[in-house]
């Protein structure tokens, strides 16, 4: 998929797309916003058995709304 021409693939809200790309090591680069609210339950996003990667934070930013936003990057 890298080396086929196009646009990147953003996946928004899809713990099972998100899942299956990181277990097919095709995420290079990840983005959360983490909201401080609990709602008590729902999927991981990050499963026992993805293969090993290093990630390095690029940037955080403090949202408006108390929420942060982390970016990462795959080094």
């Amino acid at each position: 998929m890298r080396e086929a021409p196009g646009r990147d693939i953003l996946a928004v809200n899809s713990a099972s797309v998100i899942r299956a790309l990181l277990r097919a090591d095709l995420v290079d680069d990840l983005r959360f916003a983490v909201v401080p609210v609990l709602p008590g339950g729902g999927l991981r996003l990050f499963e026992e058995g993805l293969p090993a990667s290093e990630w390095r934070l690029v940037q955080s930013t403090a949202l408006p709304d108390g929420a942060i936003g982390l970016h990462y990057a795959r080094d």
